[in-house]
């Protein structure tokens, strides 16, 4: 063996082996803080770039405003792009506007007309948590929780 292939592999022995440890994934949109321990991807004009991320890489996705900034056609190729990058075991939580919330809040007068505006011309689509979870099931995720606060929902779920 050449001292360059010894040089080689003690190098290699001396790295980390980042694909064990997973990645921390947090998807949120454009301009929002990102949260710190976890790797960021920002949503921009509509879209996400996965590609950075091997299927079965991520160990946690944190993506609960996601849904509200797709178009409703383009949930499920997206949450299912997510579901191919996630290990075994590892979490997913998803969520958005409640479209059940958002429309009792218009009902009883409760949001005020400015809010309103904001949330339902800011986001591309607004689902609810009933969809999503039947979503996630059908992807093959088991549900670990799901709740609702205010307007907003959001679902934990495990790949299995």
């Amino acid at each position: 063996m050449s001292d360059q292939t010894v040089d080689i592999l003690k190098e290699a022995m001396n790295l980390e082996d980042v694909s064990s440890e997973g990645a921390m994934v947090a998807i949120i949109p454009m301009g929002r803080e990102h949260p710190v321990g976890y790797q960021t991807l920002e949503i921009r004009n509509g879209s996400i770039d996965l590609g950075p991320f091997s299927e079965n890489e991520c160990t946690e996705i944190v993506a609960t405003e996601m849904l509200d900034y797709f178009s409703f056609d383009e949930l499920n190729p997206i949450v299912s792009s997510l579901v191919q990058k996630m290990r075994k075991g590892a979490i997913l939580t998803i969520g958005g506007v409640d479209s059940r919330m958002l429309g009792r809040g218009i009902v009883e007068g409760a949001i005020p007309i400015q809010d309103l505006n904001s949330v339902i011309f800011s986001r591309r689509s607004i689902t609810d948590i009933n969809l999503t979870k039947e979503l996630l099931i059908a992807l093959g995720l088991k549900i670990i929780s799901a709740r609702i606060v205010g307007l907003n929902y959001e679902i934990k779920a495990t790949r299995a």
